[in-house]
């Protein structure tokens, strides 16, 4: 492993190696869905979605602000995605649990994995900018 990752702090190392695996399975997810073409109607956003997620958690490996900053933008776009018969609006990678709530024209899935994430990684951001642990962009 590389020296900086001894200048992180452990949830940090967590949060980056967590990133890495959620981006990793999304994208061979995507990947393998577009192989077999089961994803023809689906959304292209997943596969962004997951190398967001790879680049973050390797940047904030490397104990990078940057990634962390990745991280809020990775897992904020997944936390809500939105089904009806006409729209459909889905950021996903890939680890999810799910909070189902059926809505009138619609359902509305809130993935409680991208909750945690994105409360982990402010928290660990609002600690570092009050107690900074070598925060080179």
């Amino acid at each position: 492993m590389s020296n900086n990752c001894n200048n992180i702090s452990k949830p940090e190392l967590y949060s980056a190696w967590f990133m890495l695996i959620d981006g990793g399975i999304g994208l061979f997810v995507s990947a393998s869905m577009m192989i077999t073409q089961q994803s023809i109607n689906a959304s292209i956003a997943p596969p962004y979605t997951s190398i967001l997620g790879l680049l973050s958690g390797l940047l904030a490996l490397r104990g990078r602000l940057v990634g962390l900053i990745g991280g809020l933008l990775f897992y904020g776009v997944q936390i809500v995605s939105y089904y009806s018969h006409d729209m459909r609006f889905n950021f996903r990678s890939g680890i999810s649990l799910a909070a189902v709530i059926h809505l009138t024209h619609g359902t509305a899935v809130i993935n409680m994995v991208a909750v945690v994430g994105l409360a982990t990684v402010i928290w660990i951001l609002k600690k570092r900018f009050y107690h900074p642990i070598n925060s080179a962009l």
